[in-house]
């Protein structure tokens, strides 16, 4: 049998070290690299951590709703949503009861187009780590498709390098307001899909965005409950992607 002296036999304090070194490498491989938790945005790598959402009166009628439920996902938020906006620069005025679009603010009550909004949280530094774009509600009427690249191409130049979700248009109805929306979402799609940075939310085939208790009266605005299936299917997008 080998005989070991002393200093030959492996001590507890020496274990010990060895062990709380193992430890401390451990700790710090994972304090450099986190394991991102289940359900937690992505961008690019990286986790997404705030987001702004631009949209039309949509969003407008009850913008807390959208931003509470961004947050509910462990998103920070910024949410801005003005009737009658579109993708398009400028600022949106009344004069004489008659809605105009300028190419700058040129009275008190104007307010930006959905390019402007984003303009203007770029220059503040607020955009975050992306732009939820909720239009298309009054775009898909007021404009030809073959417009939607170029429009949605103006508003990634602000975006930069940030991811772009796009949420699909939804109404009730028939005829030529489903042409146009079908229209609109194809076009919004084509454009998106060219980008691996940008995102398609679905929307408009969720089951509540064809439900007609999900509208009011026109078919166009959302109830309670609407706003609801949303705000909530918005924030559950983003942070699955």
């Amino acid at each position: 049998m080998i005989q070991r002296t002393p200093a030959q036999r492996p001590s507890f304090l020496a274990n010990s070290l060895y062990l709380f070194g193992f430890l401390g490498l451990f700790y710090a491989y994972f304090s450099l690299f986190p394991v991102r938790a289940e359900g937690e945005a992505t961008r690019g790598g990286n986790a997404v951590v705030s987001v702004a959402l631009v949209g039309d009166s949509l969003v407008g009628g009850n913008p807390s709703l959208y931003q509470k439920a961004l947050e509910g996902e462990g998103l920070e938020a910024i949410v801005s949503g003005v009737g009658s906006r579109a993708l398009r620069a400028g600022w949106q005025c009344r004069k004489d009861g008659v809605l105009q679009v300028h190419a700058s603010k040129i009275q008190d009550n104007c307010r930006p187009e959905g390019i402007e909004q984003v303009r203007m949280w770029r220059d503040a530094g607020l955009l975050g780590d992306g732009v939820i774009v909720a239009l298309g509600t009054n775009d898909a009427a007021l404009y030809p498709a073959k417009e939607v690249g170029s429009r949605f191409s103006a508003l990634a130049r602000l975006a930069g390098s940030r991811d772009i979700w796009v949420v699909t248009v939804a109404k009730l109805g028939g005829g030529k307001r489903q042409e146009r929306v079908k229209a609109w979402n194809d076009a919004a799609r084509s454009w998106c899909s060219k980008r691996p940075r940008c995102h398609m939310i679905e929307w408009a085939s969720e089951p509540q965005a064809r439900a007609k208790a999900s509208y009011t009266a026109d078919g166009v605005h959302l109830t309670g409950s609407g706003l609801s299936a949303r705000a909530s299917f918005i924030a559950s997008s983003v942070a699955d992607q």
